[in-house]
């Protein structure tokens, strides 16, 4: 099972939160003019990502 959860734009995850994962991703940004993504974003990015991996490994099977 997977829980995708999201942090705000400028703080983040709580440590509480981040304590309680099994796994923590970020999205690599090399535009220096790019503080953060819109959580929004950043969660279609990483469902399509998950989406994508998935669909690889269990075509492998």
């Amino acid at each position: 099972k997977v829980l995708l959860v999201l942090g705000s734009e400028d703080l983040g995850l709580s440590a509480l939160v981040k304590k309680n994962c099994d796994l923590l991703l970020s999205i690599k940004s090399y535009a220096q003019s790019l503080n953060s993504l819109n959580v929004s974003v950043a969660a279609g990015i990483f469902m399509n990502y998950f989406s994508s991996y998935t669909e690889k490994n269990n075509s492998k099977s």
